[in-house]
């Protein structure tokens, strides 16, 4: 990280995939992981999913949720290394 930036970024954001970040399924996704090392490195850090598995799920109906919750988080702060899903 301090080889690709000169500081910490201000946040992480991960994903969006297919299916549901939730109990075990943490363990396993890579959008949860980025998120979760990001958070080791004490960066704030959102993991997103769309709870639909088909191949041509349309991720556009979350765009602007996304784009609200990490206006938010910046605004209003997270605290460092907290991870969010």
């Amino acid at each position: 990280l301090r080889q690709l930036l000169n500081r910490k970024p201000d946040i992480c954001v991960s994903g969006i995939n297919h299916g549901s970040n939730s109990s075990i399924n943490v363990i396993y996704s890579g959008t949860m992981s980025a998120a979760i090392e990001a958070g080791i490195e004490g960066i704030p850090a959102i993991g997103f999913s769309l709870c639909d598995y088909k191949w041509e799920a349309d991720f556009s109906q979350a765009q602007d949720f996304i784009y609200s919750i990490v206006a938010q988080a910046l605004q209003n702060g997270i605290p460092k290394a907290t991870v969010f899903n």
